[in-house]
């Protein structure tokens, strides 16, 4: 069940990641309209550049999210990085020919392209691998560490209290009946005549 929310959670990452790359690449293509410049090496340039950039934030993303909901650095860690690298590789297997259509090649060779999209998809990967290899566990409190702990203290302290509660009252009683009778000034007769 909750690897099936680690599926998801990753899968809706990454098509996130890509449709605002495809946006980004839409954008571009219109500014590069403007200009004058549509169609030339320079608008796949900035595609590519600007796919680097997402793909980096969906990553760190991703990452991030699996410190926060995964506590212990076992199995299930090493599954979910083995799973988005797994995704990563999938999932943009196709963005250089998406590249290419979108925005019309300029003078780079498909050669070239491939291999500036495999190496951003690569670096993404060994992101990952290295992130895997980070073992800290997310902190958690004392108290959530050790919850029998905490009740045998909090059961002993209430126990010392209930204990000294009656010996202390006593003295405090005392003491505010000697201090009353200090205060008050002597009682003194009246003989009349």
């Amino acid at each position: 069940m909750a690897d099936d929310f680690v599926d998801a959670r990753l899968r809706k990452i990454l098509s996130d990641c890509k449709l605002q790359w495809v946006e980004d690449c839409s954008q571009l293509q219109a500014q590069l309209g403007l200009k004058g410049q549509f169609g030339g090496s320079m608008g796949l340039d900035l595609a590519i550049r600007q796919f680097g950039v997402r793909l980096r934030e969906a990553t760190m993303q991703a990452l991030r999210e699996f410190a926060n909901a995964i506590e212990v650095r076992g199995k299930r860690w090493r599954n979910a990085h083995q799973l988005l690298a797994d995704l990563v590789k999938s999932e943009f297997a196709d963005v250089p020919e998406m590249a290419r259509n979108m925005m019309l090649r300029g003078a780079m060779d498909d050669g070239e392209i491939t291999h500036r999209f495999k190496r951003d998809i690569s670096d993404a990967v060994a992101e990952i691998y290295a992130h895997e290899q980070w073992t800290a566990p997310r902190p958690s409190r004392w108290h959530e560490r050790h919850p029998i702990w905490l009740a045998a203290v909090t059961a002993i302290i209430g126990i010392a209290l209930g204990l000294a509660a009656k010996p202390i009252g006593e003295f405090i009683e005392t003491q505010l009946g000697q201090n009353e009778a200090d205060s008050r000034p002597p009682k003194t007769r009246v003989i009349s005549e």
